[in-house]
């Protein structure tokens, strides 16, 4: 048995008794793992944890998996798949006879929103045919300023346009957007509706349906003049004479930026087929007392070639119109 001398020191003090701040300080040193475990040690750790999550380390969630398909008239089906440190992945289904009604899965959802660092996630895919609650449901729990290095989204005869341009508004960076297929159904879109920007976009794909009317001129130029490190556009809408457009746009960016280096910049926009040697005249007359060039030699490969020479300088941008068959991409959705 140990002996007491006068000059020994015995601390009593226990790590429930420190304050709340350097508790969080010691915890906010703890990785994710070892948070959980020390949760289930005692219920005073308990209590602590869950009430200081946004404090705490958590998860990085990396990749979100959502689709939501309506099953009957009065039956929603909505599957949600959270990977999350490189191979863990959960998956929670809900079946929803009411949009209003809040069932016990999604208390799982909101457990795992909460629960999981959204800072920087890689991609979000959203497939939804019918009416559905997903857009409701991320813009309670996605912040804003939300960084996404990619965005897949496909929805069919869905009236939640007010939802979608919300969650939209929530993303401040993205590489990529790829909307593979837009219908809001019969709900009346605004004529000048846009994207906000977007830092970082190199990448923007999108498909919308005839009924909606989504697409348009303005929300074209914002993309073009707004993104400086975008080279690659797929556009896929019924709306004509969108070749002018983008060369108007890139001209005016490219003759704004001109510095002493400036650089080629090469850009690739598809578009559905036309009638190309009619859009080649079209455009070759419009231009032709400017300095933009044609290369006719692509006309009959299913494509314009455009070069255009910045007025300060001799450098060149090049854009490259690729016409694509229109079966590959239209489908019947409402």
């Amino acid at each position: 048995m140990t002996s007491l001398t006068p000059n020994t020191t015995i601390s009593s003090l226990s790590i429930e008794m420190l304050p709340e701040e350097l508790l969080i300080l010691i915890f906010s040193d703890l990785n994710w793992k070892d948070i959980i475990n020390i949760k289930k040690t005692c219920k005073l750790f308990y209590t602590f944890v869950e009430s200081n999550l946004h404090r705490l380390q958590k998860p990085k969630l990396q990749r979100l998996l959502i689709n939501s398909t309506i099953e009957s008239d009065t039956r929603c089906k909505v599957s949600f798949i959270f990977k999350y440190n490189e191979t863990k992945e959960i998956t929670i289904i809900i079946y929803n006879n009411d949009f209003k009604k809040i069932t016990q899965k999604f208390y799982d959802v909101d457990y795992l929103f909460k629960r999981m660092n959204l800072s920087d996630l890689h991609i979000i895919t959203i497939n939804s045919i019918g009416n559905t609650i997903v857009f409701d449901i991320l813009n309670n729990y996605f912040p804003s300023s939300i960084k996404v290095g990619q965005i897949n989204i496909k929805i069919k005869n869905c009236p939640v346009f007010r939802g979608f341009s919300k969650f939209i508004e929530k993303i401040s960076h993205m590489y990529i957007l790829n909307i593979e297929h837009l219908c809001f159904g019969s709900q009346k879109i605004p004529s000048n509706y846009t994207f906000p920007i977007f830092n970082g976009l190199e990448e923007f794909n999108v498909k919308e349906c005839g009924k909606t009317k989504f697409f348009n001129a303005r929300m074209l130029e914002k993309v073009l003049k707004t993104s400086p490190t975008i080279n690659q556009l797929g556009i896929f809408t019924e709306r004509n004479n969108l070749e002018y457009t983008v060369i108007n746009s890139i001209r005016q960016k490219q003759n704004s930026k001109h510095s002493d280096n400036c650089i080629e910049d090469y850009y690739a926009v598809a578009l559905p087929n036309r009638n190309i040697m009619n859009t080649l005249d079209g455009l070759k007359k419009y231009y032709k007392n400017s300095s933009v060039k044609f290369d006719e030699d692509l006309r009959f490969h299913g494509s314009v070639y455009v070069s255009t020479e910045c007025n300060s300088c001799e450098k060149v941008n090049y854009i490259h119109f690729i016409y694509l068959n229109t079966e590959r991409f239209w489908e019947e959705c409402c």
